[in-house]
């Protein structure tokens, strides 16, 4: 079964909250492919991980870097698990990219997924039952949904009773 956890955050809050996540999959030692809207997207994530902790380096990189095989966190807008990761980070999805990345695909098959995350912003306009359409129109079918919100004192909070029970 595969775990589907959507966080929605603010616009300000977005890449810090990248940051913590991506912090979280890495001291769990869990390896992670963050698919991302554009090249752009991609360096800015980059450089946030780069500058996010004086304590500890958080190792990553792009799939435009050397060695993307090696990252444990490896971040793009192209979907192509270099890294043979487990799970996976969505930036600010769309229908069209869920989609793309639950379908039959040979850069990243969903079935040996562990994970999901679908990382947004208030800007998305997906809504809960949105996404929950767009699960449920893809050929997954073995699945846990899971909402969160962040609150202003940047605490997450289960968004309870949004969906009915998959």
């Amino acid at each position: 079964m595969i775990k589907i956890s959507c966080y929605k955050t603010t616009q300000e809050k977005l890449s810090r909250a990248f940051c913590n996540l991506a912090e979280k999959c890495y001291h769990s030692a869990i390896k992670i492919f963050v698919y991302t809207n554009s090249k752009e997207q991609a360096f800015e994530l980059d450089t946030v991980l780069w500058i996010y902790s004086r304590k500890q380096f958080i190792p990553h990189g792009t799939i435009y870097d050397t060695w993307p095989e090696k990252q444990p966190i490896l971040i793009g807008p192209e979907l192509k698990n270099f890294n043979n990761s487990s799970s996976m980070i969505i930036i600010n999805p769309d229908e069209s990219k869920i989609l793309s990345v639950l379908s039959v695909n040979a850069n990243f098959d969903v079935n040996k997924c562990e994970r999901l995350f679908l990382l947004y912003d208030n800007v998305n306009l997906l809504s809960n039952q949105d996404i929950d359409n767009i699960i449920v129109k893809s050929s997954l079918s073995n699945f846990r949904l899971d909402f969160y919100v962040q609150s202003d004192n940047n605490a997450w909070h289960v968004q309870r009773n949004v969906l009915q029970d998959n």
